[in-house]
């Protein structure tokens, strides 16, 4: 092994970042000792010359670094008797350590970010100790992502968009960038009353949601069904509002309909008292939260695959009394000869939609089990346009 090859290893472990969190936890390691591959019997005997060489070129070669102590012992061979070989490299203080991988620099950047983070926010300090990597990581961040977390403790849940933040030599793009980091360190300096613990991940604007920040809401279309209904709106029927405008509405109406496919939703028959909201596939969990809609007869209107039914057993863990519309085994076999394979089921058993009716849950075993054949779907357009209107007419 070289003095190459030995700054190569130290250097791996100096990546490991365990000497970064014993320096912030107020440990000391050193000395260090950095054990050498030990050689084998069979190796010295069939390369004698070679290794005690190469144990004479590292000798020299350490020669160049005084701050590195290369450390020998005795060992008895079988067939070479006793031989003193090189067991270990010593480094004994911080200050070698640096110097042999080359890391000055960074550790003076390192300290200087751990420091004033800790002199900034005291409360960080158990976080600290445990996160010496991600202060390397975001180094020459650290006094932009401090100033984000000025704000926020001054201005908590601001209620405004990310872009309307002044903060100085802070822009949006930085904030985007850093939520990961900030949603950490807002987490533990923040009050209890400043986030909003129902939203914890990252996703669909999760940190806007958390803090308390305005974000593009995702849309609700819907159509009002009832000519009286539009009439009242200027003739406008088709709508798309953001989620917390939706859950403001006060229209009065007796039955929701919600159909997965956005067509349908477009084509969907004229109803007394009624909209039909359509085209959000799984997105309909955000319904979930909707007080007026408690007041309103709910169907839903999906494909029959495994994923029409999950989004049913979905809805009614919202709103329990909701009634599934076409989805039955009449219809189902009545469009035998228009079924499709699908490509990709549902993962969930029936066992986990306990929502289903006994009815629907008999399907979904169905088209999971694929009828002995394939998985099975029966498209919404495919079923007769008639048919929508005669269940309408069904319905009290």
């Amino acid at each position: 092994m070289t003095l190459n090859d030995i700054r190569k290893k130290i250097h791996k472990k100096w990546q490991s970042f365990a000497l970064h969190n014993a320096f912030l936890c107020g440990e000391s390691p050193f000395p260090l000792r950095f054990p050498l591959p030990k050689v084998t019997d069979k190796q010295l005997l069939h390369d004698f010359a070679k290794i005690t060489e190469q144990w004479q070129t590292l000798k020299q070669d350490m020669v160049k670094y005084p701050m590195l102590t290369l450390c020998w012992t005795s060992r008895n061979f079988n067939v070479m008797g006793t031989q003193k070989v090189p067991e270990a490299i010593e480094i004994s203080d911080l200050a070698s350590l640096l110097s042999f991988v080359r890391e000055n620099q960074n550790w003076q950047q390192f300290t200087q970010d751990a420091h004033q983070l800790s002199h900034t926010y005291p409360q960080l300090a158990e976080w600290q100790k445990k996160s010496a990597r991600k202060i390397w990581q975001h180094q020459g961040k650290w006094p932009r992502l401090i100033q984000v977390c000025h704000y926020f403790l001054e201005n908590p849940k601001p209620n405004c968009y990310l872009r309307e933040l002044t903060i100085p030599q802070v822009d949006t793009k930085f904030i985007e960038g850093n939520q990961a980091m900030l949603k950490e360190l807002l987490d533990i300096l923040l009050p209890e009353s400043a986030i909003n613990d129902e939203v914890s991940g990252l996703s669909n604007h999760g940190f806007a949601r958390r803090f308390g920040l305005k974000y593009d809401q995702p849309l609700i279309r819907f159509r009002m069904l009832d000519p009286q209904l539009f009439s009242e709106f200027n003739d406008i029927s088709d709508l798309s509002l953001p989620i917390e405008e939706f859950a403001k509405l006060d229209l009065l109406v007796d039955r929701v309909f919600i159909t997965e496919n956005k067509t349908n939703g477009l084509s969907f028959p004229n109803k007394k008292n009624s909209i039909v909201i359509f085209g959000l596939g799984y997105g309909i969990q955000q319904l979930k939260n909707i007080d007026w809609l408690r007041q309103c007869q709910i169907h839903y209107w999906g494909d029959m695959d495994s994923h029409g039914f999950a989004m049913l057993s979905q809805i009614r863990h919202y709103y329990p009394k909701t009634q599934s519309l076409l989805m039955n085994t009449i219809v189902l076999m009545a469009c035998k000869t228009q079924w499709q394979s699908e490509v990709t089921p549902c993962r969930l058993t029936f066992e986990q939609l306990t929502l289903l009716s006994p009815e629907e849950q008999q399907i979904y075993q169905q088209l999971a089990d694929g009828f002995k054949t394939k998985h099975v779907r029966l498209e919404q357009e495919i079923i007769p346009f008639d048919w929508l209107n005669d269940a309408l007419n069904l319905l009290p």
